[in-house]
């Protein structure tokens, strides 16, 4: 990740210092070893203030314990707690201001593959089918040119004559549940016959009559209830599945835009059902490329997987440390030094119980603010420590990927 900061004063507007950095941490304070030297006569800004960080890939911005603190976005962070940056975010220490930009590098980039093209899972019988599908080309075109009036009722005899040996075979179920599901009207025909009765005509004999040939055809018609719609009911599964896969990628790619401000480029297409499906099925593409879009699926299922389990880990995280930072913003010595550390009245000298009930007020403005806005108790809080422990997760091993 590439970290773009343009550096301003508050008080003199002619001033702007450019930065971009690809190494971290990346330091900020006074003193000249900072990557970001923040020049202050006054000393309100401490020697080593804030730093930069890169943690498994997110850009954090973390105060370290400095005298006068450091703002993101207008709110004071804590010492030492890591806070998520993303692009637009402004930084503020003393008068300073810092523009945030966060760009993608080369080596963030998946590379993708054209979406065009499809894959399709090699099978050992292409060669075969082949052969099988030139045939029907030639008989198809035999058919178109004969002139017998019952040329239709003798193509069917054909047919059954030539698949009688397929009868009690897995291929013939195989082809079986194809044509059924592919050319029979399945308000009419939903159900074929497991074993075909074996229909004798001689070879040389030509049929007496259409009637005759009708009737040999109609005895071969299955009569038994066996349900071959196992086809359809695997395709309808299937599509459910792919459907089920598309909108949980959709959601871990809003999830990311959402969370953490960037969008990642995903390698198999999520536009609807029949994408994807073009993407898998389509048989005109070599064997390299099907071996490259079996690895990319495997790649996405795992990132659903490592997804899924990184949220677990986030709620987690956020449970805890959210809480605890929650409770460390309402700690009464932090925020009476805090107040100590704006301007003071010489009444507050006087009345020794006067900064005590600043303190106390400035409570209850914390506390009206939690009850009126949870996004922003969410934001604050809750959320920097789920993505920590999320992507503290999903950085992991593939190995420890389990629940």
């Amino acid at each position: 990740m590439k970290l773009l900061i343009t550096l301003r004063k508050i008080s003199d507007t002619s001033f702007s210092k450019q930065f971009e950095f690809t190494e971290f941490p990346v330091k900020l304070g006074r003193e000249s070893e900072n990557e970001i030297i923040l020049e202050d006569q006054r000393k309100i800004i401490s020697r080593s203030h804030a730093k930069i960080v890169d943690t498994d890939g997110l850009i954090q911005v973390m105060d370290l314990g400095s005298a006068n603190f450091t703002y993101l976005n207008g709110e004071r962070i804590f010492p030492n707690d890591e806070n998520l940056l993303k692009s637009g975010d402004i930084i503020k220490i003393g008068e300073y201001e810092m523009d945030v930009v966060l760009e993608q590098t080369k080596k963030d980039i998946i590379p993708s593959f054209d979406d065009q093209k499809t894959m399709f899972f090699s099978s050992p019988f292409d060669e075969d089918m082949s052969k099988i599908s030139e045939d029907i080309a030639k008989l198809s075109e035999k058919y178109f040119y004969d002139e017998s009036p019952l040329k239709s009722e003798m193509l069917r005899v054909s047919v059954m004559q030539g698949f009688e040996k397929l009868v009690s075979s897995d291929v013939s179920k195989i082809l079986s549940e194809y044509f059924a599901t592919k050319f029979l009207d399945q308000n009419v025909v939903h159900q074929i016959k497991r074993d075909l009765p074996s229909v004798t005509v001689p070879p040389q004999e030509k049929p007496k009559a259409k009637q005759e040939i009708r009737s040999i055809y109609q005895e071969s018609i299955p009569k038994s209830n066996t349900d071959y719609s196992f086809s359809s009911h695997f395709s309808e599964t299937v599509d459910i599945m792919l459907e089920t896969v598309i909108k949980l990628i959709q959601g871990f790619l809003h999830f990311r835009q959402e969370f953490f401000g960037v969008t990642i480029y995903h390698t198999i297409p999520t536009g609807s059902l029949k994408d994807i499906k073009d993407f898998l099925f389509n048989q005109e593409i070599p064997a390299e490329e099907q071996k490259k879009r079996i690895s990319l699926i495997k790649e996405e299922t795992q990132k659903l997987l490592s997804h899924q389990i990184g949220l677990l880990e986030g709620y987690r995280t956020s449970v805890t440390e959210g809480s605890q930072s929650l409770l460390q913003s309402l700690d009464p010595e932090l925020i009476e030094r805090e107040t100590a550390s704006k301007q003071t009245s010489g009444l507050d000298n006087l009345l020794p119980y006067a900064k005590k009930i600043k303190t106390l007020e400035a409570i209850k403005q914390s506390y009206k603010k939690y009850i009126s806005d949870p996004y922003h108790l969410e934001k604050k809080y809750f959320r920097p420590p789920f993505i920590k422990g999320y992507q503290k997760r999903i950085s992991a091993k593939n190995e420890m990927n389990e629940y």
